[in-house]
This record gives C-alpha cells, structure tokens and sequence, in this order.
C-alpha cells in the first residue's frame, strides 16, 4: 500500500522527505535555505579534450568479443522497428490517377453574365391542402390504450404541478399577513 503523505510503499527505498508532486505546494514544506554560490562554480567545468567517440581508459582485452558486441549492435540498429510516422506512411493508400482532370476549356461566366436561376413555382391552395393530407396519411397515430395512458400522465403531472404553485401562494399569503398584518 502506498502512503499518499510519502509517496513509498512497502518495500520503497524512497524517503519521507522525497513527496509526490501534489504534495510540493502545501504550506508545511519547509523553505529551503538561501543558496550561495561560491566563486570556483560561478562558471561551467572545462570538458576535457578526449572525444566522445573514443573509449579512453577502456583496455580491450578479446578483439574477438569486442567484433561480437560490435556486430550485435548493428543487428539491433537493423532490426529497431520503425517511427510511428514512418510505419503510417507505409500503410497509407496513395493515390493514382488515370490521367489529370480534364479541363473545362471555357471560363466560369460572371455573375451578371450568368443565366438566371428560374423561380419556383407558387404552390395553390388546393396542392397545399392535398400535401398536407398525404403527409397526414403518414404520421403512426397513436392507440386509445396510449391516448389514455399519456392523458393519466399528462393530468396527474399538471395536478402535482398546481398542489405545488397552491402550497407556496398560501405559505407566502400566511408570512405576508403574519409580518404586514
């Protein structure tokens, strides 16, 4: 189990002083001591002149082993899968065109040049009425069990609704005249 004052847990080599990070703001942390920087770290240490690719102070004692090792991380270079980019871009399907778009070889006409779109025609009373009856014919009406059923629910909601707005007319009525009256 951990301890969510510490962080550790059973077996957790890590001490009480080292707390998770929802812990670093609380106001019972001590302020560490003012740091002071003496004059020999005012500056970066000088990086000594060896190359990074050399192995200096490293004795090789099996050329053998050491061509070994060598080739085996070659073989681990070669066989390291690929970037998440990499691998996505293999799978990603590309496109091939027959040949390019064909072009229209006319200029789209401007605005005031274009053809004017035809208006609608104004529907009459009697296609609106015979519209309005084939879209009836396709409304799902309901049964007269489900008409009963929702009236209930419809009548039982509107009467809690009206015994509610009832209750509070009386209650505040009774306080105005206990107060004013």
């Amino acid at each position: 189990m951990v301890d969510p004052r510490t962080g550790s847990g059973t077996g957790d080599p890590s001490t009480p002083d080292d707390l998770p990070g929802e812990f670093l703001t609380s106001a019972e942390l001590d302020d560490p001591d003012t740091y002071e920087i003496t004059d020999d770290e005012t500056e970066a240490e000088e990086l000594t002149d060896i190359a990074p690719d050399t192995d200096a102070g490293v004795e090789i004692d099996d050329p053998d082993q050491l061509a070994e090792a060598e080739e085996g991380a070659r073989e681990a270079e070669s066989s390291e899968p690929a970037s998440l980019a990499a691998q996505v871009k293999q799978n990603r399907p590309t496109r091939k065109l027959a040949e390019p778009p064909a072009k229209k070889g006319v200029a789209t006409p401007s605005r005031n040049r274009a053809k004017p779109v035809a208006a609608e025609k104004r529907t009459t009373p009697a296609q609106f009425v015979g519209q309005s009856v084939d879209e009836l014919k396709k409304v799902v009406w309901p049964t007269p069990q489900q008409v009963r059923q929702y009236f209930g629910v419809v009548l039982v909601f509107v009467l809690f609704i009206m015994a509610y707005v009832v209750a509070l007319d009386t209650g505040f009525g009774a306080l105005l005249l206990k107060f004013l009256g």
